[in-house]
């Protein structure tokens, strides 16, 4: 492959991430070796530090938005791909429970995105702690939407081949590009 590739992550808890984050940097050297770029959407961090693009997400929200938030979250990395896919040949994106911002990245995007699976989002759902009202609608939105997401996107890997097996069978596509990983 001749052109860029970026590695793309969402961590959105605020507390007790310095394990995540120490791992991040670790992950983001080996990745920078390679001339992969890799962002991370967060709610810490903003800036390139140790080589890892933050882009803080708080600063794209307020509290007046507590609305599209929680329905429209992914909105700043949409808003992200959509002004620089464009520089990238293959766009490897940690995946992201669906919501309705996914409808807004650009049709040129989507074959360009392999997504990174670590669980079976509609079996994890519903043993998420809060609100069960949004976890309800997440669930929906994810079994209903997140099948046709993933459809339109290059291939996806998995941390386990159970895990491919399973997002491939939510696509109905047993021929889509998968890789197990670990």
């Amino acid at each position: 492959m001749g052109g860029r590739i970026v590695y793309i992550k969402v961590i959105f808890s605020k507390d007790g991430m310095s394990g995540v984050f120490n791992k991040t940097f670790a992950m983001a050297r080996e990745f920078n070796k390679a001339a992969v770029d890799y962002v991370v959407f967060n709610s810490v961090h903003d800036g390139v530090i140790y080589g890892v693009r933050f882009i803080n997400v708080d600063i794209f929200w307020s509290r007046w938005f507590v609305f599209l938030n929680k329905f429209f979250r992914y909105l700043p990395l949409v808003n992200w791909l959509n002004h620089h896919g464009d520089k990238y040949e293959l766009i490897y994106l940690r995946y992201p429970l669906f919501d309705f911002s996914s409808f807004m990245v650009g049709r040129k995007n989507w074959n360009k995105i392999v997504t990174e699976h670590h669980s079976k989002e509609l079996l994890e759902i519903p043993k998420l702690s809060g609100n069960r009202a949004v976890l309800y609608g997440q669930y929906i939105c994810e079994r209903l939407f997140g099948r046709i997401n993933l459809s339109k996107t290059l291939g996806l890997t998995g941390v386990t081949n159970d895990i491919v097996k399973y997002e491939l069978s939510r696509i109905s596509n047993s021929t889509k590009p998968s890789h197990v990983f670990s």
